[in-house]
């Protein structure tokens, strides 16, 4: 099995996260915290936030504090909230006023959530070798159809002039490209694999103050109810029948070790042209022409905004969870299960929840 290392690239924020062999993503725990950049968090109030500002207002009129009773409009309020785009900021200013708190609670969290699940909604492809007898021009136009703008192609050529060519060199007048893999690796931003943390501002508060923005600013994952879902194409996958077909627990949108969301994605979004280091996982022309690759993507929860149910989405879980076990049968034969379960790292140690500095 060759070292056929494939990307995940997020084409819209110009990233990556890390490379893996495919066999790796598909069938080892090792690439799964790609699932955080993805993974919405839930909210954990009402969602009707100019009714739950209008009760704020009403309930903490009586109450006094170096402020005053801060008897505002709640529209008022929510404007000042709303021209706040930095998460310190809105953070400082939700917690300095039980009114504010109120108020501003869920723009404190909405900001937290986008920071999170901040590859929600972007164009990804699980990009291979470059076939070594292409070009760059060839292998760009061997990916997916009208997946990259005439801009993006533009913008490779003055990136091949700029690390391949004399500068006195007129791109315009250049014919080759640099491929799409090689211009990421070469000039997109590493992501690594760490998951959303609070900011370090929360380290100068203290007492009653930092206990206050930590709750605000910590994720909430639900344990069930999680779903990928495919924005460009109105298709979703349920996480529940992936942890029925493999028998272990749903344990929210990233199974501790533990197969999940992310060979889902993976086997959706895996594209190559390269055939000579071939792994085996099936089907060539099958499994390295990922169907949604370049789409864009999201994992929600069922419980917290989105529904099964709703008008223009299609369950596609079963179509999905059969090429995944074609994939697995063909590495691992018939019993790719008992070799799945050897393969998965055991839960790790349940957290001691604590308010100190050192939290999360």
């Amino acid at each position: 099995m060759g070292w056929h290392h494939f990307y995940t690239l997020n084409l819209d924020q110009e990233a990556y996260y890390f490379g893996e062999e495919l066999f790796d993503y598909i069938c080892t725990p090792t690439a799964r915290d790609l699932i955080w950049f993805l993974a919405m968090p839930s909210w954990r109030g009402t969602p009707n936030i100019l009714r739950e500002a209008r009760a704020a207002v009403t309930i903490d009129s009586s109450r006094k504090s170096s402020l005053g009773t801060l008897q505002l409009p709640a529209e008022l309020l929510l404007m000042i909230f709303d021209q706040l785009d930095d998460l310190a900021d809105l953070t400082h200013l939700a917690i300095c006023h039980s009114t504010l708190l109120r108020v501003g609670r869920r723009h404190v969290y909405n900001m937290m959530c986008a920071a999170a699940a901040m590859w929600a909604g972007d164009r990804l492809i699980c990009l291979g070798l470059d076939d070594p007898r292409m070009s760059g021009k060839e292998a760009n136009d061997d990916l997916p159809q009208g997946m990259l703008s005439p801009e993006e192609r533009r913008d490779w050529l003055s990136t091949q002039q700029k690390f391949n060519r004399s500068p006195d060199e007129n791109v315009e007048d250049a014919t080759d490209e640099i491929s799409l893999r090689n211009f990421a690796i070469t000039a997109f931003d590493n992501m690594g694999c760490d998951r959303f943390r609070p900011p370090r501002f929360l380290n100068k508060l203290d007492g009653l103050d930092e206990r206050i923005a930590r709750s605000l600013l910590k994720p909430l994952y639900p344990k069930t109810g999680w779903v990928l879902c495919n924005y460009s194409k109105g298709l979703f996958v349920r996480a529940d029948a992936i942890a029925k077909l493999t028998g272990w627990e749903e344990v929210g949108p990233k199974p501790p070790g533990r197969i999940g969301l992310c060979e889902a994605l993976i086997s959706q979004i895996a594209w190559s042209a390269n055939r000579d280091e071939w792994v085996g996982l099936g089907d060539a022309d099958k499994v390295m022409r990922g169907p949604w690759a370049g789409d864009r993507f999201a994992i929600r929860n069922t419980y917290h905004g989105f529904r099964l149910d709703a008008q223009g989405w299609m369950d596609v879980t079963e179509e999905v969870l059969e090429h995944l076990t074609g994939m697995w049968k063909a590495h691992y034969g018939e019993k790719w299960k008992e070799e799945l379960w050897k393969k998965q790292a055991p839960p790790p140690p349940e957290p001691i929840l604590r308010f100190g500095k050192g939290y999360f």
